[in-house]
Protein backbone atom coordinates (compact mmCIF):
# COMPACT_ATOMS: atom_id res chain seq x y z
CA UNK A 1 0.00 0.00 0.00
CA UNK A 2 1.33 3.35 -0.88
CA UNK A 3 1.88 5.89 1.80
CA UNK A 4 0.30 9.21 1.48
CA UNK A 5 1.75 12.00 3.26
CA UNK A 6 -0.78 13.86 5.63
CA UNK A 7 -1.62 17.42 2.70
CA UNK A 8 -2.90 13.95 0.89
CA UNK A 9 -4.85 12.10 3.55
CA UNK A 10 -6.50 15.85 4.52
CA UNK A 11 -6.76 18.15 1.31
CA UNK A 12 -8.33 20.66 3.37
CA UNK A 13 -5.51 21.30 5.71
CA UNK A 14 -3.58 23.93 4.93
CA UNK A 15 0.43 23.86 3.60
CA UNK A 16 1.81 24.42 6.95
CA UNK A 17 5.67 23.84 5.38
CA UNK A 18 5.21 27.34 3.58
CA UNK A 19 7.91 29.76 4.34
CA UNK A 20 6.52 33.16 5.76
CA UNK A 21 3.31 32.26 4.49
CA UNK A 22 0.27 34.71 5.80
CA UNK A 23 -2.30 32.53 6.95
CA UNK A 24 -5.95 33.54 7.03
CA UNK A 25 -8.02 34.01 9.49
CA UNK A 26 -9.85 30.45 8.55
CA UNK A 27 -7.08 28.61 7.87
CA UNK A 28 -5.45 29.80 11.48
CA UNK A 29 -9.01 28.69 13.16
CA UNK A 30 -8.73 25.01 11.71
CA UNK A 31 -5.15 24.72 12.50
CA UNK A 32 -6.51 25.54 16.39
CA UNK A 33 -8.95 23.00 15.57
CA UNK A 34 -11.73 25.41 15.80
CA UNK A 35 -15.06 25.85 14.11
CA UNK A 36 -17.12 28.87 13.76
CA UNK A 37 -16.46 32.64 15.48
CA UNK A 38 -14.30 31.71 18.75
CA UNK A 39 -14.04 34.34 21.19
CA UNK A 40 -10.74 35.13 22.92
CA UNK A 41 -11.42 33.01 25.62
CA UNK A 42 -12.13 29.84 23.78
CA UNK A 43 -8.74 30.48 21.59
CA UNK A 44 -6.63 31.21 25.01
CA UNK A 45 -8.19 27.82 26.12
CA UNK A 46 -7.47 25.67 22.69
CA UNK A 47 -3.78 27.06 22.13
CA UNK A 48 -3.22 25.93 25.98
CA UNK A 49 -4.44 22.62 25.32
CA UNK A 50 -2.15 21.95 21.67
CA UNK A 51 0.99 23.89 23.37
CA UNK A 52 0.19 20.60 26.20
CA UNK A 53 -0.24 18.40 23.35
CA UNK A 54 3.19 19.11 21.67
CA UNK A 55 5.35 20.22 23.98
CA UNK A 56 8.03 17.56 23.59
CA UNK A 57 10.12 20.14 21.37
CA UNK A 58 12.62 17.52 20.67
CA UNK A 59 10.65 16.09 17.85
CA UNK A 60 10.51 18.17 14.92
CA UNK A 61 6.74 17.21 14.17
CA UNK A 62 6.44 18.68 17.48
CA UNK A 63 8.30 21.89 16.40
CA UNK A 64 6.44 22.24 12.52
CA UNK A 65 2.81 21.76 14.75
CA UNK A 66 3.91 24.27 17.45
CA UNK A 67 4.99 26.57 14.30
CA UNK A 68 1.92 26.74 12.66
CA UNK A 69 -0.05 26.93 16.24
CA UNK A 70 1.76 29.92 17.11
CA UNK A 71 1.03 31.86 13.71
CA UNK A 72 -2.63 30.60 13.90
CA UNK A 73 -2.94 31.84 17.32
CA UNK A 74 -0.87 35.23 16.65
CA UNK A 75 -3.54 35.78 13.67
CA UNK A 76 -6.44 35.39 15.65
CA UNK A 77 -5.58 37.48 18.46
CA UNK A 78 -4.44 40.26 16.10
CA UNK A 79 -0.41 40.20 17.28
CA UNK A 80 0.18 39.60 13.78
CA UNK A 81 -1.25 41.76 11.21
CA UNK A 82 -0.85 40.75 7.99
CA UNK A 83 1.43 43.58 5.52
CA UNK A 84 -0.72 45.80 3.90
CA UNK A 85 0.96 47.69 1.04
CA UNK A 86 0.95 51.79 1.44
CA UNK A 87 -0.98 53.43 -0.88
CA UNK A 88 1.09 56.03 -3.12
CA UNK A 89 -1.82 58.32 -3.14
CA UNK A 90 -1.53 58.72 0.61
CA UNK A 91 1.62 60.58 0.49
CA UNK A 92 0.04 63.43 -2.02
CA UNK A 93 0.95 66.68 -0.37
CA UNK A 94 -2.08 68.90 0.40
CA UNK A 95 -2.01 72.27 2.05
CA UNK A 96 1.61 71.27 3.35
CA UNK A 97 0.58 67.94 4.62
CA UNK A 98 0.27 64.82 2.73
CA UNK A 99 -3.33 63.01 2.85
CA UNK A 100 -2.02 60.40 5.81
CA UNK A 101 -1.53 62.66 8.20
CA UNK A 102 -4.64 64.66 7.59
CA UNK A 103 -6.58 61.51 7.41
CA UNK A 104 -4.93 60.85 10.94
CA UNK A 105 -5.21 64.51 12.40
CA UNK A 106 -9.19 64.29 11.59
CA UNK A 107 -9.33 61.08 13.19
CA UNK A 108 -7.63 61.31 16.31
CA UNK A 109 -7.83 65.42 16.37
CA UNK A 110 -11.83 65.86 15.56
CA UNK A 111 -13.39 65.05 19.40
CA UNK A 112 -10.17 67.98 20.87
CA UNK A 113 -11.66 70.61 18.28
CA UNK A 114 -15.10 69.67 18.75
CA UNK A 115 -14.12 70.09 22.76
CA UNK A 116 -12.22 73.29 21.66
CA UNK A 117 -15.22 74.72 19.27
CA UNK A 118 -17.66 74.37 22.59
CA UNK A 119 -15.78 75.83 24.94
CA UNK A 120 -15.54 78.72 22.83
CA UNK A 121 -18.78 79.19 21.62
CA UNK A 122 -19.35 79.00 25.62
CA UNK A 123 -17.08 81.83 26.22
CA UNK A 124 -18.39 83.86 23.37
CA UNK A 125 -21.93 83.03 24.69
CA UNK A 126 -21.03 83.90 28.63
CA UNK A 127 -18.89 87.30 27.18
CA UNK A 128 -21.98 88.09 25.03
CA UNK A 129 -24.47 87.53 27.58
CA UNK A 130 -22.77 89.97 29.85
CA UNK A 131 -22.32 93.12 27.28
CA UNK A 132 -26.22 92.87 26.61
CA UNK A 133 -27.60 91.67 29.94
CA UNK A 134 -28.32 95.22 31.49
CA UNK A 135 -29.67 95.08 35.34
CA UNK A 136 -33.19 96.78 35.57
CA UNK A 137 -33.61 100.12 35.92
CA UNK A 138 -36.99 99.67 37.74
CA UNK A 139 -38.50 97.21 39.42
CA UNK A 140 -42.14 96.57 40.94
CA UNK A 141 -42.61 93.29 42.86
CA UNK A 142 -46.56 92.05 43.28
CA UNK A 143 -46.54 89.93 46.44
CA UNK A 144 -49.61 88.16 47.61
CA UNK A 145 -52.93 87.35 46.26
CA UNK A 146 -52.07 88.59 43.17
CA UNK A 147 -52.50 86.80 39.34
CA UNK A 148 -50.20 87.89 36.76
CA UNK A 149 -52.55 87.25 33.20
CA UNK A 150 -49.62 88.63 31.27
CA UNK A 151 -48.02 84.88 31.53
CA UNK A 152 -51.25 82.97 31.23
CA UNK A 153 -53.03 84.41 28.58
CA UNK A 154 -52.84 84.49 24.43
CA UNK A 155 -51.65 87.71 23.01
CA UNK A 156 -55.19 88.23 22.08
CA UNK A 157 -56.75 87.41 25.56
CA UNK A 158 -54.44 90.10 26.76
CA UNK A 159 -55.60 93.02 24.63
CA UNK A 160 -57.37 94.82 27.26
CA UNK A 161 -54.18 94.79 29.71
CA UNK A 162 -51.32 97.45 29.50
CA UNK A 163 -47.74 96.31 29.19
CA UNK A 164 -46.30 97.44 32.33
CA UNK A 165 -42.95 97.61 31.19
CA UNK A 166 -43.84 99.85 28.10
CA UNK A 167 -45.41 102.12 30.61
CA UNK A 168 -42.69 102.42 32.31
CA UNK A 169 -40.17 103.54 29.33
CA UNK A 170 -42.72 106.13 28.72
CA UNK A 171 -44.13 107.68 32.20
CA UNK A 172 -40.46 106.66 33.79
CA UNK A 173 -37.78 107.35 31.04
CA UNK A 174 -36.37 103.45 32.32
CA UNK A 175 -34.41 101.43 29.52
CA UNK A 176 -34.80 98.30 31.35
CA UNK A 177 -37.71 98.21 33.43
CA UNK A 178 -39.28 93.93 34.60
CA UNK A 179 -41.70 92.94 37.06
CA UNK A 180 -42.54 89.97 39.17
CA UNK A 181 -46.04 88.62 40.54
CA UNK A 182 -45.48 86.02 43.64
CA UNK A 183 -48.89 84.37 44.12
CA UNK A 184 -49.27 84.18 47.76
CA UNK A 185 -52.33 83.13 48.51
CA UNK A 186 -54.51 79.96 49.69
CA UNK A 187 -56.49 79.45 46.90
CA UNK A 188 -52.93 79.34 45.16
CA UNK A 189 -50.91 75.75 44.75
CA UNK A 190 -49.11 74.47 47.83
CA UNK A 191 -45.69 74.15 46.07
CA UNK A 192 -46.42 77.11 43.99
CA UNK A 193 -47.40 79.29 47.58
CA UNK A 194 -44.12 77.37 48.61
CA UNK A 195 -41.74 78.37 46.48
CA UNK A 196 -43.20 82.34 46.22
CA UNK A 197 -42.91 82.48 50.32
CA UNK A 198 -39.09 81.48 49.71
CA UNK A 199 -38.63 84.43 47.13
CA UNK A 200 -40.69 86.57 49.48
CA UNK A 201 -37.68 86.40 52.29
CA UNK A 202 -34.90 87.67 49.18
CA UNK A 203 -37.68 90.70 48.68
CA UNK A 204 -37.90 91.28 52.72
CA UNK A 205 -33.81 91.22 52.99
CA UNK A 206 -33.20 93.59 49.96
CA UNK A 207 -31.52 91.18 48.08
CA UNK A 208 -33.54 92.02 44.92
CA UNK A 209 -33.56 96.10 44.26
CA UNK A 210 -36.94 96.87 44.30
CA UNK A 211 -38.93 100.47 43.47
CA UNK A 212 -42.04 99.83 43.83
CA UNK A 213 -44.03 97.06 46.20
CA UNK A 214 -47.49 96.09 45.19
CA UNK A 215 -49.12 93.86 48.08
CA UNK A 216 -52.31 92.75 50.00
CA UNK A 217 -52.85 93.80 53.15
CA UNK A 218 -51.09 90.52 54.86
CA UNK A 219 -48.17 91.13 53.43
CA UNK A 220 -48.85 94.80 54.37
CA UNK A 221 -48.78 93.90 57.80
CA UNK A 222 -45.83 91.36 57.03
CA UNK A 223 -43.26 94.29 56.55
CA UNK A 224 -44.57 96.21 59.00
CA UNK A 225 -43.70 94.26 61.56
CA UNK A 226 -39.84 94.12 60.13
CA UNK A 227 -39.87 98.01 59.91
CA UNK A 228 -39.31 97.44 56.23
CA UNK A 229 -41.61 100.11 54.65
CA UNK A 230 -40.61 103.82 53.93
CA UNK A 231 -42.74 106.70 55.06
CA UNK A 232 -44.29 108.48 52.81
CA UNK A 233 -45.67 111.54 54.45
CA UNK A 234 -43.80 113.90 52.54
CA UNK A 235 -44.61 112.27 49.07
CA UNK A 236 -48.32 112.26 49.81
CA UNK A 237 -48.11 116.24 51.13
CA UNK A 238 -46.36 116.43 48.02
CA UNK A 239 -49.06 115.08 45.66
CA UNK A 240 -51.92 117.01 47.49
CA UNK A 241 -49.90 119.95 46.79
CA UNK A 242 -49.90 118.75 43.13
CA UNK A 243 -53.24 117.19 42.85
CA UNK A 244 -56.80 117.73 44.23
CA UNK A 245 -59.02 115.41 46.41
CA UNK A 246 -61.44 114.26 43.29
CA UNK A 247 -58.32 113.13 42.05
CA UNK A 248 -56.96 111.74 44.95
CA UNK A 249 -60.00 110.03 45.97
CA UNK A 250 -59.23 106.64 44.94
CA UNK A 251 -55.34 107.13 46.28
CA UNK A 252 -55.81 106.42 50.34
CA UNK A 253 -52.96 106.81 52.31
CA UNK A 254 -52.81 104.31 54.87
CA UNK A 255 -50.86 105.00 57.96
CA UNK A 256 -49.62 102.15 60.41
CA UNK A 257 -47.80 102.11 64.06
CA UNK A 258 -44.12 101.26 64.56
CA UNK A 259 -42.73 99.49 67.91
CA UNK A 260 -43.01 102.88 69.77
CA UNK A 261 -46.60 103.90 68.47
CA UNK A 262 -46.18 106.59 66.52
CA UNK A 263 -47.88 106.47 63.14
CA UNK A 264 -46.79 106.69 59.51
CA UNK A 265 -47.99 107.05 55.77
CA UNK A 266 -47.05 102.81 55.14
CA UNK A 267 -48.73 102.52 52.03
CA UNK A 268 -51.50 104.09 49.24
CA UNK A 269 -54.46 102.31 48.84
CA UNK A 270 -55.92 101.58 45.66
CA UNK A 271 -58.02 98.48 45.86
CA UNK A 272 -61.35 101.08 45.47
CA UNK A 273 -60.51 100.99 41.72
CA UNK A 274 -57.81 97.87 41.74
CA UNK A 275 -55.49 100.27 39.78
CA UNK A 276 -53.19 98.00 38.94
CA UNK A 277 -55.58 95.01 37.29
CA UNK A 278 -54.66 98.06 34.37
CA UNK A 279 -51.80 95.95 33.92
CA UNK A 280 -53.13 92.10 33.73
CA UNK A 281 -51.54 92.12 38.10
CA UNK A 282 -55.59 91.70 39.32
CA UNK A 283 -56.03 91.46 42.82
CA UNK A 284 -58.34 92.47 45.30
CA UNK A 285 -56.79 94.24 48.11
CA UNK A 286 -53.84 96.77 46.45
CA UNK A 287 -51.37 98.42 48.53
CA UNK A 288 -48.14 100.67 47.28
CA UNK A 289 -45.04 100.76 49.23
CA UNK A 290 -41.61 101.23 49.36
CA UNK A 291 -39.09 99.95 50.61
CA UNK A 292 -36.82 101.27 53.25
CA UNK A 293 -34.02 99.25 51.78
CA UNK A 294 -34.62 101.40 48.14
CA UNK A 295 -32.03 103.57 47.90
CA UNK A 296 -33.34 106.03 44.70
CA UNK A 297 -37.29 105.85 45.86
CA UNK A 298 -37.38 108.88 43.52
CA UNK A 299 -38.17 106.56 40.76
CA UNK A 300 -41.24 104.62 42.94
CA UNK A 301 -42.45 108.06 43.49
CA UNK A 302 -43.06 109.03 40.20
CA UNK A 303 -44.35 105.98 39.31
CA UNK A 304 -47.18 106.29 41.95
CA UNK A 305 -47.08 110.08 40.79
CA UNK A 306 -48.02 108.88 37.06
CA UNK A 307 -50.53 106.50 38.46
CA UNK A 308 -52.82 110.05 39.58
CA UNK A 309 -51.94 111.43 36.30
CA UNK A 310 -53.07 108.47 33.93
CA UNK A 311 -55.96 106.79 36.01
CA UNK A 312 -58.50 107.91 33.31
CA UNK A 313 -56.61 106.17 30.73
CA UNK A 314 -55.45 102.87 33.42
CA UNK A 315 -59.19 102.85 33.98
CA UNK A 316 -60.43 101.73 30.53
CA UNK A 317 -58.12 98.92 31.08
CA UNK A 318 -59.07 97.47 34.60
CA UNK A 319 -61.86 95.20 33.71
CA UNK A 320 -63.87 93.57 36.09
CA UNK A 321 -62.42 94.14 39.85
CA UNK A 322 -61.77 90.83 41.65
CA UNK A 323 -63.43 89.85 45.04
CA UNK A 324 -61.12 90.78 48.19
CA UNK A 325 -59.77 87.60 49.48
CA UNK A 326 -60.28 86.95 53.50
CA UNK A 327 -56.88 88.75 54.65
CA UNK A 328 -54.91 86.56 57.34
CA UNK A 329 -54.23 89.88 59.60
CA UNK A 330 -54.24 90.68 63.24
CA UNK A 331 -57.43 91.39 64.58
CA UNK A 332 -57.20 95.35 65.66
CA UNK A 333 -59.90 95.47 67.60
CA UNK A 334 -58.61 95.21 70.93
CA UNK A 335 -56.38 98.29 71.61
CA UNK A 336 -53.32 96.79 73.34
CA UNK A 337 -52.90 94.72 69.79
CA UNK A 338 -53.06 97.95 68.05
CA UNK A 339 -50.10 98.88 70.41
CA UNK A 340 -48.21 95.81 69.76
CA UNK A 341 -48.56 95.19 65.78
CA UNK A 342 -48.98 97.09 62.72
CA UNK A 343 -52.71 98.47 62.38
CA UNK A 344 -54.18 99.55 58.83
CA UNK A 345 -55.88 102.88 58.73
CA UNK A 346 -57.35 104.69 56.53
CA UNK A 347 -56.11 108.10 55.92
CA UNK A 348 -57.02 111.61 57.14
Amino acid sequence: MRNMDKSEQNPETPDRAAAGQVLTRAQAIKILELTGKPNREVIENRYAMLCRRYKDLSDPDNQRHMAEINQAYNVLTGFNQPFVPEDPRLNKKVAGKSVYQWRNIFYYGWKPALAVILVAALIIGIVYSAVTNKDSDFHLAALGAFYDTQSSLTSDETADYLDLSDYAKTQLGVENPSSEVLLISSSADAQLEQASIMKRMLYMSGSIDTDVFLVDQANLNLFAEQDLWTDMTDFYQTLQATFDSEQLQDFVPVYLQDETGQSYLAAINVSSQQLLNAFGILGGEQYLAISVLNKTPEKAEQFIKSLVEQEPMLLQHVGTKLETEPTEATDYSDESSQTESAAVTAGD
